[in-house]
C-alpha cells in the first residue's frame, strides 16, 4: 500500500468540537453518570431521610448530571483558556498512514501507533476518531484537512481497512 498522508491545523474549537462529540458516544460516560448518581442517592438516603425514594433518586441524578456538567465546563474551559497549543492538541498536525502504521506528527509529538494497537476507528460528525487499546486516547483527524468529502472518506475508510485486517485472526497459524 502507497502512504497516505494529510496535514490539519487543529483549532481549539475542533477539540472542544470533537471532544463533545465524543464524549456523548462513550460508555465511560454513563458509566459515571450511574455511578455519580448511586453516591448520590446513598448520601442523600443517609442524611435526608425524610425524603421518599423516588425524590432522592430524581435529586441524585440531578447531582450527578450537575458534577459532570460542571467537570466537563472545567475542562473545556481549561482547554480554552490554558496552555492546549503548548501541549501539541492545537496546531498542525501530519497524519500518515501505510500497510504498517498510524502515524502522528506535531511540533511537540511523533507517535507511531501499529495497526494491532488500534481499538477503533469511527467517523463522527466532522472528525476521523483513531481509538488506541488500553488507553482512553483518541487521534482527531478532522474533515477540513481534506480537498473534499471523498477524500475524507476515502482516508477513514483506508484507517479502518488496516485496522480490521490487522484484528482480523490469521488462518495460517
Amino acid at each position: 500500500m502507497k502512504a497516505k498522508t494529510v496535514t490539519a491545523e487543529l483549532s481549539k474549537g475542533d477539540i472542544i468540537k470533537a471532544s463533545l462529540l465524543l464524549t456523548s458516544r462513550l460508555k465511560s460516560t454513563y458509566i459515571n453518570l450511574l455511578i455519580l448518581s448511586f453516591l448520590g442517592f446513598l448520601v442523600m438516603r443517609s442524611s435526608l431521610s425524610c425524603l421518599s425514594t423516588q425524590t432522592d433518586l430524581v435529586m441524585a441524578l440531578v447531582i450527578a448530571v450537575s458534577i459532570l456538567a460542571f467537570s466537563y465546563l472545567f475542562y473545556f474551559t481549561m482547554l480554552w483558556f490554558g496552555r492546549s497549543s503548548s501541549l501539541g492538541l492545537v496546531g498542525k498536525h501530519v497524519y500518515s498512514i501505510d500497510s504498517h502504521e498510524f502515524q502522528e506528527t506535531t511540533a511537540f509529538n511523533d507517535a507511531t501507533i501499529k495497526w494491532p494497537m488500534i481499538a477503533n476507528v469511527k467517523v463522527i460528525g466532522e472528525y476521523l476518531f483513531v481509538g488506541i487499546k488500553k488507553t482512553h486516547h483518541y487521534y482527531i483527524v478532522p474533515k477540513h484537512a481534506f480537498a473534499d468529502n471523498e477524500s475524507f472518506t476515502e482516508f477513514a475508510n483506508l484507517v479502518k481497512q488496516c485496522s480490521q485486517a490487522e484484528q482480523a485472526p490469521s488462518n495460517n497459524a
